[in-house]
Formats: structure tokens, C-alpha cells, sequence
């Protein structure tokens, strides 16, 4: 088996495995609450992750029948989704368990189900994938917009329903009306921030290395 093949063959599997993981995670959040699931950054990252993930492990089959390349564009959107995922993972990790009670944060934020899929299981299966089994096609550098622009959008449409009141958090760093307006704008600047350079980041990583020659 060359290395091309196998590649190939373990996107398919950890992206096919991704996919199907997310579906009893969704189903659980949707059910439990409803449309207002969509108001968390961790449900809207793991819902596209589904679609990316789907697309591309489909696309390495049909790739692999062929032997040829998979669409740029699949890769684009799976780098995107990635981006969105490792973020989630990060920000759960790092401020949201901190901010609601640090140690006993964690169990609810971690472990329990469907976060254990959606903070830790998920954003991993998408990040091996990506940085070890697809290394090709290549996009280029401007695609780290492309990975900031999900939460870019996410950011400034909880901002906007926040200010309306037609919608409340639901994280403590999306309450402007409660938090003093400089703190907003810190935590604003700093997700933006900490998303581009997270994005360039796994662009270096996968992108940013010289390709594979595909035999």
C-alpha cells in the first residue's frame, strides 16, 4: 500500500468516523433545546464539522476509486471546519472551564455526554486527519480568512442579538449589556485575534510544509 493510498484511506476513516459521532451528539442538543441550540459556537462548529467531514470522507472514497485529487474546495471547507473545531476545543478548554468553576467545570464541560463528542473527541478526530492524512491538495495562505470567517460571523450576529435582547449569551463573554463595554471589546479582540492566529497556525502546519509528490 503506497502512501498515497493509505492517506487516503484514513481521512475517509476518521472523517466518516467524525461524521457519524456527530449525529447522536446533534440529535441529543437539538432535542434538549431546540432551535436555541444554534446560539452556541459549539454546536454551530460541530454541525458544520458533520458536513465537512462527510464531504471530504466521501470525496478520499471517490478520490481513491479514481486515484486522483480531491476538489480544492472540499479542502477548503474541511480546513474551515477545523479551524472552527480546534477553536471550540481551545475556548472550552482554557476559558470556559476557568470561568465556571475550573475543576468542577470540568466533568460537565469535558467528560460528560454529548461535550465529551462535541469539546474533545470530535475537534480531534478533525484535527489528526487534517494535519496527518491530508496534506493535498494545497489552498493558499489568504485561506486563513476562510478558517477566521465562521467565527467572525458567529461573533457578530450573538453581538447584534445580544444588544437587541432577542437573544442572552449564552457565554458570559457574549453578555455586553452586563459586562463594562472595554471588557467586551477585550474579549471581542481577543477571540478574533486568537481565531486568525490559530487559523494560520494549522495553515502553516498542513499548508505551509512542502507537499507530498502524489504518485
Amino acid at each position: 500500500m503506497g502512501k498515497f493510498t493509505f492517506n487516503k484511506i484514513s481521512s475517509a476513516v476518521l472523517n466518516l468516523l467524525c461524521a457519524a459521532l456527530e449525529v447522536p451528539a446533534a440529535l441529543t442538543v437539538l432535542s434538549k433545546n431546540g432551535l436555541s441550540a444554534f446560539e452556541f459556537f459549539t454546536n454551530d462548529s460541530n454541525f458544520f464539522a458533520f458536513f465537512a467531514c462527510l464531504i471530504m470522507g466521501v470525496s478520499q472514497i471517490k478520490s481513491l476509486a479514481g486515484m486522483v485529487e480531491i476538489p480544492r474546495w472540499v479542502k477548503a471547507v474541511k480546513y474551515a471546519a477545523v479551524c472552527c473545531m480546534t477553536l471550540t476545543a481551545v475556548v472550552a478548554a482554557c476559558v470556559l472551564v476557568p470561568m465556571q468553576g475550573g475543576a468542577s467545570a470540568i466533568r460537565p464541560m469535558l467528560i460528560s455526554y454529548p461535550m465529551i463528542f462535541h469539546h474533545v473527541i470530535c475537534p480531534i478526530l478533525c484535527l489528526v486527519s487534517f494535519l496527518f492524512f491530508e496534506r493535498s491538495p494545497k489552498i493558499g495562505k489568504r485561506s486563513v480568512l476562510l478558517g477566521t470567517a465562521p467565527v467572525l460571523l458567529y461573533a457578530a450576529a450573538a453581538i447584534t442579538l445580544n444588544l437587541t435582547g432577542k437573544m442572552k449569551g449564552p457565554y458570559p463573554i457574549l453578555m455586553i449589556k452586563q459586562n463594562p463595554a472595554a471588557i467586551s471589546a477585550v474579549w471581542f479582540v481577543g477571540i478574533i485575534g486568537g481565531a486568525f492566529l490559530l487559523s494560520l497556525l494549522l495553515w502553516k502546519l498542513n499548508f505551509g510544509k512542502k507537499q507530498d509528490k502524489i504518485r
